[in-house]
């Protein structure tokens, strides 16, 4: 780590406000989170444009090529959040506190997004559409997925907790 970015790592800690719901990450962190992201949406990309082409092309398993695409980024999702778990750099070091709040605030909006699905896949009448997958469900599937990727978040950052001893304990 060079001076220039030791000295601005060290400034964000001392400027932030306690509490705050803003993750900072140390250097190493913050090259491996970027590392990651890239390397998801990569996965994303190339899933996404194999999806279409297959669907486009070969056989059409969905009655939408939006759903799919959903469904494909909430994979990428949890894919993004276990590599960055086991790579360290899910967590920034100020703690776990912002990671747990906007997986929160994710499971809440994930369980609001389904809820149309669901309505219209009562309406819709079932799982196929002329041979195919409905988007009501693949929808719905995707939103399952968001919410458990934010869940495992919140389980991944109580065990990090666990793991890491508090101030007071360090100090005991």
């Amino acid at each position: 780590m060079s001076l220039k970015s030791f000295d601005k790592f060290c400034e964000m800690i001392i400027t932030s406000e306690p509490g705050s719901q803003k993750v900072i990450l140390d250097e190493r962190q913050r090259q491996v989170n970027s590392k990651l992201t890239t390397e998801a949406l990569l996965i994303y990309i190339f899933a996404s444009f194999a999806n279409t082409a297959v669907m486009d092309r070969i056989y059409q398993w969905c009655d939408s090529f939006l759903a799919p695409m959903a469904l494909i980024a909430a994979v990428c999702y949890i894919y993004w959040i276990l590599r960055c778990h086991f790579s360290s750099a899910l967590f920034g070091i100020n703690g776990t506190a912002p990671a747990k709040w906007s997986a929160g605030i994710l499971m809440v909006l994930s369980v609001l997004w389904c809820v149309p699905f669901l309505f219209d896949f009562a309406d819709e009448g079932g799982v196929f559409h002329d041979g195919m997958l409905t988007a009501q469900l693949v929808g719905g599937i995707s939103f399952l997925l968001i919410f458990i990727g934010a869940a495992a978040t919140l389980v991944l950052a109580k065990r990090t907790e666990k793991a890491e001893p508090s101030d007071n304990e360090k100090k005991g």
